[in-house]
C-alpha cells in the first residue's frame, strides 16, 4: 500500500487524496481514518461519520481508493488508508493534507 502523494488545499476547497492498495486479495476491505482523533470515516464506500462531508470513490477491479473532502478545514490534517484481507493481513498508510502557503511536511514519522 502507498499513499499516491501528500495534498496542498487551501482552506475552504474541497480536495481528493488516494491511496493505492495492493493486494492480490479480491476481498479486500478498505477504511479511511482521520489521525491523530482515529475517528473512522468510511470502510469500503459506507460512511460512518457526517462530522465531515466526504465520499470514497472507488472503481471495482482497480487498485487505487480516494477520499473526496468537500471542505478542508485549514489545518494540518493526516488521513490513514488501510486495508485488510480476508486471509487477516493488512497494510496502512497515512496521507498528509497541508494548508496551501503553509511550511511543507518534514520527514514522515509514522
Amino acid at each position: 500500500m502507498e499513499s499516491l502523494g501528500d495534498v496542498r488545499a487551501a482552506a475552504g476547497e474541497g480536495v481528493t487524496l488516494s491511496c493505492q492498495v495492493f493486494s492480490s486479495d479480491e476481498d479486500v476491505m478498505v477504511s479511511w481514518k482521520r489521525v491523530p482523533d482515529r475517528k473512522l470515516l468510511s470502510t469500503n464506500t459506507y460512511s460512518y461519520t457526517s462530522d465531515i462531508e466526504h465520499t470514497v470513490l472507488h472503481e471495482e477491479g482497480r487498485t487505487v481508493w480516494h477520499l473526496k473532502l468537500a471542505e478542508v478545514a485549514g489545518g494540518h490534517e493526516r488521513f490513514e488508508c488501510r486495508a485488510i484481507g480476508s486471509s487477516g493481513g493488512d497494510a496502512a498508510d497515512t496521507v498528509r493534507l497541508t494548508p496551501a502557503g503553509s511550511e511543507t511536511w518534514r520527514a514522515r514519522t509514522d
